[in-house]
């Protein structure tokens, strides 16, 4: 028999296994009465694409694509996920064999699929594993035997005149591994890390998963609170490093809170709270380390809830509006555009940095309520200018959260629809470290906002990862000099010689540059002999309201 014979006789032989023939870039070619049970595949579906058998969230993150490289390079694969039914039908687990086929020649042809339905084995290995006392993903202990351990260990320490110390670990932009690998990606870093994890610990220590992307180590016999840093210091370098998965190299760090018995009390459940106050102090103050617990971070933890409370008010009242702030070009002198500054008048937060009130909006997850109304708010300032015959581009400041979601473009998009502005009337900024935090979907909004004709500023630049090659694969087109750049420049060599790089490098891109925090002739001088594009400070203007920057515009032009 020949092998198309053979290939033949497999795909029309009855089978309960899904048997699915693809061309090299996954469309249909053939399958069996299998994948039409399982999948509603047929053969009068040829030249399909059947990453449509996976679900949503998979296509999206691209494990079709995924899988068939992986298959390629390695021979075979095997995975098991969740996959689309026909219609309307649940989600199963299947598990699937991905291997490529070659013709003699040794010429790649395509990919064979054979998949079985394994979700009620599924089932049963996760009922399994929480009755056990394992955490399914993981491997780990789960909260569960986490509990009944500690209970264990607490009552030991005080029989002995012990010691412990309870970590509770955190892992800083998991969610976005979710968001733009998949969760099959996701499982994966997770496994990773809990390896990383128990490797740095002892066999007498206890670590479990509670769910999510937490973690906890439970470490007895911490004769001090140095005992505790020593087994922290490893936890956050180890955790540190890069991981391999799918073909990409993902970047997650650990924020740890630790809590010290008998420093900070014997019961157990208190014992979680305290570490769990630590933790959202180490987040707040800039994530990749630990911290302990102290009576001050107690009262700073009610302190975050009453803050927490205003921030929700604030959002839902509207307690907040603008600022515009000019960017003068320096050949001109006229306003080139103005960059919209929020501000916050809510009783609580008026005194707040608004960098502090913006973060607490999203970790109250109203980031995307408060996005929208500053893109609202600012295209109805820019058109009630327009009108009155003064017109220049509004510059908007996006966040990670805003970099990592393309509903921002959409949300933009119709803000600029409905208020009749057109693509030069607003341009983005946006941090290295946002485009960091944001990966790879950051890139993605970029390069829509810049087909759309959007102007695009780096904003800091200099005081993030300062990396170049943001200036030569991104759609960047401003650069804009950090204050901390401009203030020394009327008495550090140093630093002329500096700015006079960054500006001659980006002109030489094809990216104009403005300088920031410009406060003293003397600055603005040299700024203007190296040829920076426009400048922006106090020596022109502080922020104003936008009826106060269309009189300001008008006085520039007129001038």
């Amino acid at each position: 028999m020949t092998a198309p014979d053979l290939l033949r006789a497999i795909l029309t032989s009855a089978s309960s296994v899904a048997i699915i023939v693809t061309d090299r870039d996954g469309l249909l070619l053939h399958c069996n009465a299998g994948a039409q049970s399982l999948f509603g595949l047929s053969d009068a579906m040829p030249g399909m694409d059947c990453a449509a058998i996976f679900t949503p969230k998979d296509q999206a993150a691209g494990i079709p694509l995924q899988e068939m490289l992986a298959a390629l390079a390695q021979g075979e694969i095997t995975a098991t996920r969740a996959h689309r039914q026909p219609g309307s039908a649940p989600d199963l687990w299947v598990e699937s064999h991905v291997s490529p086929m070659f013709d003699r020649a040794g010429a790649h042809l395509g990919f064979m699929r054979i998949a079985q339905d394994v979700s009620e084995r599924h089932r049963r290995e996760q009922a399994a594993a929480r009755e056990a006392g394992t955490d399914a993903v993981s491997g780990l202990s789960n909260r569960r035997a986490f509990d009944e351990r500690f209970d264990e260990a607490v009552a030991l320490s005080i029989r002995t005149n012990g010691s412990l110390a309870l970590h509770l670990i955190d892992l800083d932009l998991f969610k976005q591994v979710n968001d733009t690998l998949g969760h099959s990606a996701g499982d994966e870093v997770l496994r990773v890390v809990a390896g990383r994890i128990s490797s740095v610990t002892r066999d007498s220590d206890t670590v479990a998963r509670f769910g999510g992307d937490e973690f906890a180590v439970l470490q007895t016999g911490a004769g001090s609170p140095v005992d505790a840093a020593v087994l922290a210091d490893k936890l956050v370098a180890v955790l540190r490093q890069p991981i391999a998965v799918m073909g990409h190299e993902v970047h997650v760090t650990a924020s740890i809170g630790i809590a010290v018995a008998p420093i900070d009390g014997w019961i157990a459940g208190e014992l979680l709270r305290k570490a769990d106050v630590a933790l959202y102090r180490v987040k707040r103050s800039g994530r990749n380390h630990y911290g302990y617990f102290t009576h001050e971070l107690d009262l700073e933890s009610r302190n975050y809830s009453r803050d927490m409370a205003a921030v929700r008010q604030a959002v839902s009242e509207e307690r907040f509006y603008l600022l515009y702030q000019p960017i003068i070009a320096t050949d001109s002198g006229r306003v080139r555009s103005v960059e919209a500054l929020l501000r916050c008048d809510h009783p609580a937060l008026a005194g707040r940095p608004i960098p502090e009130v913006i973060d607490l909006i999203r970790k109250c997850g109203l980031i995307t309520d408060m996005s929208r109304w500053i893109v609202r708010r600012a295209c109805e300032d820019a058109i009630g200018c327009n009108e009155t015959g003064v017109r220049h581009p509004v510059a908007l400041n996006l966040c990670a959260r805003e970099l990592s979601d393309f509903h921002m473009v959409a949300l933009i998009d119709a803000a600029m629809d409905l208020a009749g502005l057109a693509p030069d009337d607003i341009s983005v900024e946006l941090t290295e470290h946002a485009l960091f935090e944001s990966h790879d979907v950051g890139r993605g909004v970029l390069e829509a906002f810049s087909q759309r004709g959007l102007s695009i500023a780096l904003d800091d630049f200099g005081t993030g990862y300062s990396s170049l090659s943001h200036l030569t694969t991104l759609p960047i087109n401003v650069l804009k000099l950090d204050i901390s750049f401009v203030r020394p420049l009327a008495y550090s060599p140093e630093m002329r010689t500096v700015v006079s790089a960054i500006i001659t490098l980006a002109h030489t891109l094809g990216i104009a540059v403005v300088a920031e925090g410009v406060e003293t002739v003397e600055q603005l001088d040299f700024l203007r002999e190296q040829r920076c594009d426009a400048v922006q400070g106090y020596y022109f203007s502080h922020p104003l309201s936008a009826a106060e920057m269309c009189v300001y515009v008008n006085e520039r032009r007129l001038s």
